[in-house]
């Protein structure tokens, strides 16, 4: 039969393996929330970025709408704003003058929270034919 002593010792020790095994879980479960809180918002930040891409595309696709648009009539889309829906998104364009033959394009594209938006100058010289227009991208701006 073992003794009193040590019984006492024996039980003393497992206290103190309990109190280890606790920190143990303790610093796990902090490791693992900490973990889960950086994936968390590594996955927001990329929602953002995907989303920040999308809106830039869809306000370039708006943009190359118009420029086409204008090809066609020069002063069709003139003083107007135009809604339009691209992919998973949409854009909004207006037009404007921009003496003496230019035009001033600013198209916002939106994707899920994201908005962006381009300012682009377009110009036209020459004349009817046998001088058809010829039709310059003056400047393109992501504001």
């Amino acid at each position: 039969m073992p003794s009193n002593a040590k019984l006492i010792r024996l039980h003393a020790n497992k206290g103190q393996v309990l109190i280890l095994v606790f920190f143990l879980f303790l610093l796990a479960a902090t490791f693992s929330s900490a973990l889960y809180l950086m994936l968390q918002s590594d996955m927001q930040a990329r929602t953002w970025e995907r989303d920040g891409l999308s809106a830039f595309y869809i306000a370039q696709a708006g943009a190359e709408w118009a420029k086409s648009d204008l090809k066609s009539d020069w002063n069709n889309l003139t003083g107007h704003t135009i809604t339009g829906n691209f992919n998973s998104g949409t854009y909004t364009v207006t037009v404007s003058d921009n003496p003496p033959n230019g035009r001033i394009i600013i198209c916002s594209g939106r994707a899920g929270s994201s908005l962006r938006q381009i300012r682009t100058a377009v110009s036209r010289s020459g004349g009817p034919a046998p001088n058809p227009y010829i039709y310059t991208q003056d400047s393109w701006k992501e504001e």
